[in-house]
């Protein structure tokens, strides 16, 4: 018990200076690279451990909350997770909260053989994973679509969902808060293919926002 308590306040610590004090003043854009591989590490470290997945998933709860709020969700929604990395946190914290379906894929095939592993021993049954390119998923059978911060191709990306995407689906869509002046080809993608109908800074991740998209009428 002494054990957890002490690796509960050195996460929360760590947790506090790099999101909430690095990563509000720090802008994201540019390093973005670095940011991608960061996370990857932890989380393939993360998923080794069990009581620090459970300390992982904490400020996701209060991420997935804030992002659901934005729109209705439908009765037994299917979801898919893009980018779901070796820790599956959005897709473990979407179940926990809210009757959903969903469905995972990444790239990375290690990557998904630890996200199995987790989900393995956590009994997770309606989450699944795919080793898979988010390109060649069948988008227009979701209601909702999580595209993560950590897509390498996230032009190509939403180009591919906005031709693919059901009419009456919705895309969330993470960033940094800074596009618009670090990548304005992104932040000029965003808007021009889809309906931008609502966003909201993640207080809990420092320089992250979440677009909520649908398409255009």
């Amino acid at each position: 018990m002494k054990q957890n308590n002490i690796l509960d306040i050195t996460f929360s610590k760590f947790y506090d200076i790099f999101f909430k004090k690095i990563g509000r003043n720090v802008p994201v854009g540019p390093i973005k690279k670095i940011m991608d591989l960061f996370y990857a590490i932890v989380e393939k470290i993360a998923c080794q451990f069990p009581i620090i997945q459970s300390l992982y998933i904490k400020p996701y709860r209060s991420m997935i909350k804030q992002e659901i709020s934005m729109l209705s969700l439908p009765e037994n929604p299917r979801v898919l997770v893009i980018g779901c990395g070796s820790l599956p946190v959005t897709a473990l914290a979407l179940d926990e909260m809210y009757p959903v379906s969903i469905d995972c894929v990444d790239i990375d095939i290690d990557a998904v053989t630890n996200a199995k592993s987790v989900l393995s021993s956590m009994n997770k049954d309606n989450i699944t994973i795919h080793q898979k390119n988010g390109l060649d998923c069948s988008v227009d059978s979701y209601d909702i679509i999580y595209l993560l911060y950590g897509i390498q191709d996230q032009i190509n990306m939403l180009k591919y969902i906005s031709r693919n995407l059901k009419s009456t689906s919705y895309v969330l869509f993470r960033t940094s808060t800074d596009i618009k002046v670090t990548n304005r080809e992104l932040y000029d993608t965003v808007h021009s293919l889809f309906s931008v109908n609502n966003k909201i800074e993640i207080e809990s991740f420092g320089s992250i926002e979440t677009y909520l998209l649908s398409l255009k009428n």
